[in-house]
């Protein structure tokens, strides 16, 4: 699939000038990043402005991070350091695990999509979200123990269904996902008290 420019796309949906896209290009090459993130770093164009665009353009679903409470299987498939780098992160797991729901900032990054599809070890259904949304779940949902075994921090506070919508309206997919928190190992039992030494016997005379 040919790669899609997204500052381009910005340009022709009114959302930056030529001004800001030649400003953004030229930290893009010195530093490098996504160019609609340095879009909004910039302020140029708002978040959720840009994930509408994205999804709109793409013909792609849009999902709003605030609503999503993924479940343990979705967050397992995923490394945290893997979604913090792409901005992706995985809403939840269909089809007996064979599918993953994933939200990307960046959908048009096709080599992240293919490292997502790698380390989750199954289909990927892309949706899309704006960055700091996804950075926010990220935070909000991602935990590590000291072994290195993943967790979830909390409950997020959502009830009922979550619906992913198309750029229409319509629902796409509807989550009714389950957090499994991680169970806290019973506390040891308490040692016994040492014995008291016994004194020693008298020498028979």
């Amino acid at each position: 699939m040919p790669t899609i420019d997204v500052g381009t796309l910005l340009v022709q949906k009114g959302l930056i000038d030529e001004r800001q896209f030649r400003e953004a290009r030229d930290i893009q090459m010195q530093k490098g990043g996504d160019m609609g993130r340095i879009c909004i770093d910039m302020g140029f164009v708002d978040d959720r402005r840009l994930a509408t665009m994205l999804s709109q353009s793409l013909a792609l679903p849009k999902v709003d991070m605030a609503k999503v409470s993924p479940d343990a299987d979705a967050l397992a498939k995923i490394p945290r350091a893997l979604a913090a780098t792409l901005g992706a992160f995985p809403c939840v797991l269909r089809d007996g695990g064979r599918t993953l729901w994933v939200a990307m900032a960046n959908p048009t990054d096709e080599n992240g999509k293919l490292a997502l599809e790698r380390a989750a070890g199954c289909n990927l259904k892309v949706t899309v979200a704006g960055y700091r949304e996804i950075e926010a779940a990220i935070e909000a949902n991602y935990a590590w123990d000291d072994g290195g075994g993943l967790e979830l921090d909390g409950d997020s506070g959502v009830d009922g269904p979550i619906k992913i919508t198309d750029m229409s309206g319509r629902t796409m997919v509807t989550m009714n996902p389950t957090l499994k928190k991680k169970e806290e190992p019973p506390p040891a039992p308490a040692p016994a008290p040492p014995r008291a030494a016994q004194p020693p016997k008298p020498a028979a005379p």
